[in-house]
Formats: structure tokens, C-alpha cells, sequence
């Protein structure tokens, strides 16, 4: 919001308002890994015991009939890929954050030179590598979008084929293969930005700047 508000000033008043956009982009990003910091904390864990404490009665509580040991070791191997996606959001905004910052500086000193360039270039390759792995492992969940039923009764044709798969997970793996192309693009732009700009310091810049997508600085 305070991006967008600063960038609407600069439209409106004809002045130019990247610095403070770049700034606010950079704060938006950090505050982005105190949340996915919480579900790292939920879902990157061990394989869940089939006997276990009820926190309400402190009681040893015990499923393991094998239905439930299947059921699981679904939901471990779920929380697994939940726990690799969250884990590139992690770095994909911190590499964000570090990516507005230095542009930023760059910004709020009218600075084009191959220096300034040079520090937005790495970051935004780390940037792009978290994006990688978060779509990966987002693919992984839903591409393809099947699952075997646990009940013989169930194991009919159509189920065998789809399982629980929701027809909109069809879309969403075709979103996590294009993310896949665009993560690699900027990683591919970060890292020949930085080899062809870093070694001419203060010399006029000779790429521009990596842009990132707005899925960038959001979990």
C-alpha cells in the first residue's frame, strides 16, 4: 500500500518517487519472511509418532492402526513440500529485500554507474533461485494433481486417475511451471548483469537494472 501510494504521488505531483517505492518494497519483503518464518515453524517438523500427547488431558494417545499410518505419512510428505515452499519464500525475500534496497541507494543518489547496478544484480539472483525452489516445490504438490485412495472401495477408475485432486489444480501447476521460466530468467539476468557490470566501479552503467515480479516480495 505505501508503495503504491508513493508511486501515485509521483504521478500526480510529476516528481520522481522511486527511491521511496524501492524503500517501502524493501520493508514490505522483510515483514514477508517474519510470516513465512511461522510456517517453517508448522510445517518443517519430523515424521509425526502415531502415539502422541493430548495437550488437553496430557494423556499418551495412540492411532496406529495402519489406515492411520498411511494417512500419516501423506501428511508428513504434504508438510514436506509445504516446508521447501515456504523455505525458498524465505530466501526469495530476503533476496527482495536486499534487491529494493540497493536499488534504493542507487535511487536516492541519482547514481547510474555500473557499481550501482552491479549491487542490485546478485541479490536479484538470489532472489530468482528462492523463487525457483518455492515453485518447485509448489509443483511438486500439484503437479500432477492425483492421489492413490487409501480405501479399496474407492479405488474406481476415475479416483485412481484423480483421487482428491481439485479440477483448479490443473491451473495452478501451469502457474507453477511458468514461475519456474520466469525464476530462471532472472537468475539467468542477475548473474550476467553482474559479470558484466561489477568490474567497472564507477564507470557509467552497461545493463540496466534486474525488475522483478510483483510475486517477488509476497510469500
Amino acid at each position: 500500500a505505501g508503495s503504491k501510494s508513493v508511486r501515485a504521488a509521483g504521478h500526480c505531483g510529476g516528481t520522481d518517487t522511486l527511491c521511496g517505492r524501492s524503500i517501502l518494497r524493501s520493508a514490505a519483503a522483510l515483514s514477508g519472511v517474519g510470516e513465512t518464518g511461522v510456517f517453517l515453524r508448522v510445517f518443517c517438523h519430523g515424521a509425526t509418532p502415531c502415539c502422541q500427547k493430548n495437550p488437553d488431558t496430557d494423556e499418551i494417545e495412540c492411532e496406529c492402526e495402519p489406515k492411520e499410518i498411511i494417512e500419516n505419512k501423506r501428511d508428513d510428505k504434504d508438510d514436506q513440500k509445504q516446508c521447501a515452499r515456504f523455505g525458498g519464500s524465505t530466501v526469495k525475500l530476503l533476496g527482495s529485500a536486499a534487491l529494493a534496497a540497493t536499488e534504493a541507494e542507487g535511487q536516492c543518489k541519482f547514481s547510474k554507474t555500473a557499481e550501482s547496478t552491479c549491487q542490485t544484480t546478485v541479490p536479484a539472483a538470489i532472489a530468482g533461485l528462492g523463487f525457483f525452489i518455492e515453485n518447485a516445490a509448489r509443483a511438486s504438490r500439484d503437479c500432477p494433481p492425483s492421489a492413490f485412495p487409501l480405501d479399496p472401495e474407492e479405488r474406481r477408475i476415475d479416483d485412481f486417475i484423480l483421487g482428491w485432486a481439485d479440477p483448479r489444480d490443473f491451473y495452478q501447476c501451469g502457474q507453477n511451471t511458468k514461475r519456474l521460466g520466469v525464476s530462471m530468467d532472472v537468475i539467468a539476468r542477475g548473474i550476467a548483469g553482474a559479470v558484466v557490470d561489477c568490474p567497472y566501479g564507477n564507470l557509467s552503467r552497461i545493463t540496466k537494472p534486474v525488475k522483478s515480479a510483483r510475486r517477488f516480495f509476497t510469500p
